[in-house]
């Protein structure tokens, strides 16, 4: 049979874009197809007045190579920039006021015992309790938990509420009494199995020892924003093979193998969207795993970006930013730093602060109106910076169902849906539902999911699809 494309890709955010620029270099003629007349997804960068705003993610992890690997294959490796050492710190609240977080921590528990103790992040007895870790028995079994759970377990009470609730909240936006610890942080669990604690592990491990000191270099962002990226891998696709403004209303399996994608046929599909759309998309020939696949939450979250005179803003913004523990009751989540953190974001005589409003924590905050979003966000920053100017200009962007949840028991749950879906031959998938929510992870699925599609050959659908 003859297919009008050797892949159809459904999807034009990261993942999509990268799939895309992995089957042109495969040779394949391809169709993108995204609902919205932007690609990029969650990544967008707005440029206006002077301002660098990014609406999406500011940073990615240079530990996981992926993200950073496909900029350099770009040919964008002179656009990288790393966090300005210069401000290199980091603060949380604790009573309403600003304390640095201590050297050496490592998002639940120190690699420094020094610094830690002299931090005024954690009480004394808060201190002794996550001190004691070291001689707490060790859980043997391989069993799933919440990473509330685990921290509480090893650490104390205090160490989840004041340390390791709004340092994750800060990547997932989420309820640490459901996060799964070994789709999220297994290298902690390993660390327990491996030498019987978690302060240990960070102590003796090879890959711990090897972070020590700053860690500034350990992130990355590009001169231009992350939107650059998108408009890089964006420039190097040809123009027909996209379609945005265009929802794909039916996909059906081909008898004799391949697929139908609104009347366009091809051998390979990968559906790069969130699972609840991919569910809707596959229901019809795959009810058991569209159920698999309506089984994924999703959290919703967004952005302020805040533009002050410097002058107001100056002095108590030395640093990246803050985080903000949900037993505060603040309205927000956490703040950046933007003028800070990279370089060349404002004007000189700019600051340009970044809120962060919603998630698990104040699910309630979405249905606030823009203006409500920012006056609530310039009163926390007036409170906890000292700010006494309004705003000089704001920017809110929603993110509504856009933060997969991975609840205790996602590897399990992953593992009988890709059992289920791996039926349908040419049939792709991937995003930041899976193993990973970041930019080096969606870049990762991509390159997966196009490298499983590339050997492919044609046969029926299996029986019992109707």
């Amino acid at each position: 049979m003859s297919h009008s494309y050797d892949l159809i890709i459904v999807g034009g955010g990261l993942t999509g874009l990268t799939a895309a620029y992995r089957a042109q270099q495969r040779g394949w003629k391809f169709l993108l197809v995204e609902a919205s007349q932007r690609l990029g997804g969650s990544l967008e960068t707005l440029h206006a007045d002077g301002l660098l705003q990014e609406l999406g993610a500011e940073s990615m992890v240079t530990a996981k190579p992926w993200g950073k690997d496909l900029i350099l294959e770009l040919g964008l490796g002179d656009q990288l920039v790393s966090p300005q050492p210069e401000f290199h710190k980091t603060m949380i609240v604790r009573h309403g006021k600003l304390v640095p977080i201590p050297e050496g921590l490592r998002l639940l528990a120190p690699s420094q015992w020094f610094p830690f103790l002299r931090s005024p992040a954690v009480s004394w007895w808060g201190k002794l309790r996550m001190g004691l870790e070291f001689f707490v028995p060790a859980r043997r079994d391989n069993r799933d938990e919440s990473l509330a759970s685990f921290v509480r377990r090893r650490l104390g009470k205090e160490a989840l509420q004041r340390i390791a609730q709004p340092m994750v909240a800060g990547i997932y936006t989420a309820d640490p009494e459901t996060l799964s610890m070994r789709a999220t942080l297994p290298q902690f669990l390993e660390y327990e199995r491996k030498y019987g604690s978690v302060c240990r592990g960070l102590l003796l491990s090879p890959e711990a020892r090897a972070s020590r000191g700053p860690r500034y270099h350990l992130f990355n962002s590009l001169k231009g924003g992350f939107g650059q990226l998108i408009a890089a891998l964006r420039d190097r696709l040809p123009a027909e093979s996209i379609r945005c403004g265009k929802s794909v209303g039916h996909i059906r399996p081909l008898d004799g193998g391949g697929w139908q994608v609104d009347g366009e046929t091809t051998p390979r599909l990968l559906l790069a969207t969130p699972t609840y759309a991919m569910a809707d998309l596959i229901r019809p020939f795959d009810g058991p795993a569209a159920s698999l696949l309506q089984k994924l939450e999703y959290l919703s979250s967004a952005t302020v970006n805040l533009a002050y005179p410097l002058a107001s803003a100056d002095r108590s913004t030395r640093g990246y930013g803050f985080v903000v523990p949900a037993v505060e009751g603040r309205d927000i989540l956490a703040c950046t730093f933007s003028h800070r953190k990279y370089p060349d974001r404002t004007p000189p005589d700019t600051a340009l602060l970044r809120t962060y409003v919603g998630g698990a924590a104040r699910p309630e905050a979405l249905a606030w109106s823009d203006e409500e979003m920012v006056a609530r966000s310039h009163m926390e920053l007036s409170r906890l910076l000292g700010i006494g100017e309004p705003p000089i200009s704001s920017v809110v962007k929603r993110y509504v169902r856009a933060m997969p949840l991975y609840r205790t028991g996602h590897l399990d749950w992953l593992s009988t849906l890709e059992d289920r879906l791996s039926r349908w031959q040419g049939l792709g998938w991937a995003g930041n539902a899976y193993r990973g929510v970041g930019i080096p992870d969606c870049v990762r699925s991509a390159n997966e999911a196009v490298a499983r599609l590339g050997d492919v050959a044609p046969r029926p659908a299996p029986s019992d699809h109707r």
